[in-house]
């Protein structure tokens, strides 16, 4: 079954023939892993270094590759490659530069200068909007990784020292002319990755932003409880971690959420599983894999699918034309095109007999017979006859139905708990459910408690359901974030958000079809960059 991936986009008002109708999910005899699409290329380097944090781009996170890069740029570079950033940014000295004229580099250049960084190109002079020579480039670069004049080059010699160190891997330059940022970027990814002078590590292991092979287990040990998601620039994905730094490249063509701490990854076709460092920890020897649950993940091997454990091996063989994920013990496996439930050991504990099928959740599973939506348990026992519409997930011990074209809510049972008096409802969450009515001006949502009462005044133009102890609503024809006393905590400001809401304390926003994240207080603390991004998870 595919990963759900984050689709942005306003919610028009819902009918029984609208998207948000299509909440029955129907088993894929597909591929458990992501569907391919048609992307770009992977990242540009610029675009990977964004995502490490070692650069941010011009107004309006414009990372203008193609502009030649200026000397004072260079400083702000140099003070990220060398761990020294903050304390530029936070510098108040001036320079002894006559040239500063309140120049918006002076606290970068002026640290630059107090650390013996540069001395400027004379005359008391430092040159803020001069272009940057490949030349410069390469003393700085050489600066990054330890390396000293004139103890290991000159001036002469930088070009020559840094091409022979690496750095100018997959770069066509001399040494006298202009760099274009776009350049200095690849320079810097090669200087990422090139050992420091006189250490066994690489300047990016130091710094961060990559991990280093012997410290790859120790890595992933420590992120064991850290929030990760996956995100997608072109055709690549890559793990950010929860505090805004990309933990592992974009290396892999699909990528799926972690779980038990491990990631089913894509590579050249073929998939295989990560851990939170990167570290391959099952090998890419599989046409389909899924997440992990219980210790056990499906995984499709000679055209069938069986289950592994976190060693490779097979706990259940290869049998099934479909398997997926366990959710609550059982695990949907598709035989002769029909849907049913096997445990752990492999015994088929509800026989192949549906057409489509969810898994279980809250004891239940929704299935569907001639088109209608109905409820069993885990012993198979159709508790809820096949006769509806919409699909519920049992959360809080409602379940949604539809009586006509009226959505009301279930119990566990079948019984009718509260009457199918709303246009639209979603599943509960976390106590309370999203409504909708109809009013004279056309519709609004509310929310409601399980006893079916609402629980605070407020209407709103859109709303959806609670995660976290938040919920996104609109108001004004913007997006805000209330919480479940119904206080506004962050003003209408989004014009497309998080349909899923929050997890781990972040949720998605667009902003010129790129995906960031936002906290809990509203703030971007993860910069809209990315083509396609998840949900955080551990």
């Amino acid at each position: 079954m595919s990963e759900k991936t984050f689709c942005l986009k306003p919610r028009a008002i819902p009918c029984l023939n609208t998207s948000r109708m299509l909440l029955f999910v129907v088993v894929l005899i597909t591929t458990i892993g992501m569907i391919s699409g048609s992307y770009a290329a992977g990242p540009t380097a610029g675009q990977e270094l964004r995502a490490m944090g070692l650069i941010e781009g011009k107004a309006g996170g414009d990372l203008a590759e193609n502009d030649y890069l200026t000397r004072t740029e260079m400083m702000v570079v140099l003070a990220r490659m060398l761990g020294e950033f903050n304390q530029a940014a936070a510098w108040q000295a001036p320079s002894t530069f006559l040239d500063a004229r309140n120049h918006w580099g002076e606290p970068y250049v002026a640290y630059a200068q107090y650390r013996e960084w540069t001395s400027g190109i004379g005359g008391s002079r430092f040159g803020y909007e001069q272009r940057h020579t490949v030349q410069e480039a390469s003393v700085f670069m050489l600066k990054a990784l330890g390396y000293t004049t004139p103890e290991d080059f000159i001036w002469e010699t930088a070009f020559d020292t840094a091409r022979e160190l690496g750095l100018f891997k997959g770069l066509a330059l001399t040494q006298e002319q202009d760099i274009l940022r776009g350049d200095l970027f690849r320079l810097m990814m090669n200087t990422l990755e090139t050992p420091t002078k006189g250490h066994p590590y690489r300047l990016g292991d130091q710094l961060g932003v990559t991990v280093a092979p012997s410290f790859a287990a120790t890595m992933a040990a420590s992120r064991a409880n850290t929030p990760m998601a996956a995100v997608r620039i072109g055709d690549r994905w890559g793990y950010m971690t929860s505090d805004g730094k990309l933990g592992i490249r974009f290396l892999y063509s699909q990528a799926q959420d972690f779980s038990e701490n491990l990631a089913t990854v894509a590579l050249n076709g073929k998939f295989g599983f990560i851990d939170k460092a990167g570290t391959i920890m099952i090998p890419f020897n599989y046409e389909d894999a899924g997440r992990f649950a219980d210790g056990l993940a499906p995984a499709k091997y000679g055209g069938k699918y069986g289950f592994i454990d976190k060693n490779a091996n097979w706990v259940i063989e290869p049998a099934y034309e479909f398997a997926d994920q366990f959710s609550e013990g059982l695990a949907r496996v598709v035989v002769a095109g029909k849907i049913g439930y096997i445990d752990k050991t492999g015994t088929m504990v509800i026989q192949p007999s549906f057409t489509a099928a969810n898994s279980f959740k809250n004891g239940i599973a929704a299935i569907q017979e001639n088109s209608l939506i109905g409820y069993i348990n885990r012993e198979g026992t159709k508790i809820i006859a096949p006769k509806y519409l919409v699909a519920g997930n049992g959360a809080d011990g409602m379940i949604r139905f539809n009586s006509g074209t009226s959505i009301g809510f279930l119990n566990t049972s079948g019984g009718v708990a509260l009457a199918a008096n709303y246009f639209w409802a979603d599943n509960f969450s976390e106590g309370l459910a999203v409504v909708e009515s109809a009013v004279s001006s056309g519709f609004t949502f509310h929310y409601i408690n399980t006893a079916g009462t609402r629980v605070f005044s407020q209407s709103y133009q859109d709303a959806y359901p609670f995660s976290d102890g938040l919920a996104f609503v609109m108001s004004g024809g913007k997006y805000g974030i209330i919480d479940k006393s119904g206080t506004m905590v962050v003003q209408p400001k989004f014009n497309y958000v998080d349909q899923e809401g929050f997890a781990n304390g972040l949720a998605r926003i667009l902003s010129k079809d790129q995906v960031g994240f936002i906290n809990r207080s509203g703030t971007v603390v993860i910069a809209t960059q990315f083509d396609e991004a998840r949900r955080f998870v551990k």
